[in-house]
């Protein structure tokens, strides 16, 4: 099942401002989302893990 929520939306938003496509502001943690989060990771010198964490 798909992480989901108000905290997902806000960084859906906020890794778009960034210019990382989620393909798709839902509040659903999905491919897109964690595909665009690994590329943020990447970038920003982060763990590439894909997921929401510290």
């Amino acid at each position: 099942m798909p992480v989901r929520g108000a905290l997902v939306f806000r960084t859906q938003e906020g890794l778009t401002q960034q210019g990382f496509s989620t393909r798709g502001i839902d509040g659903i943690f999905g491919r897109g989302t964690q595909a665009a989060l690994t590329a943020f990771q990447h970038d920003s010198g982060l763990p590439n893990s894909g997921a929401l964490d510290e």
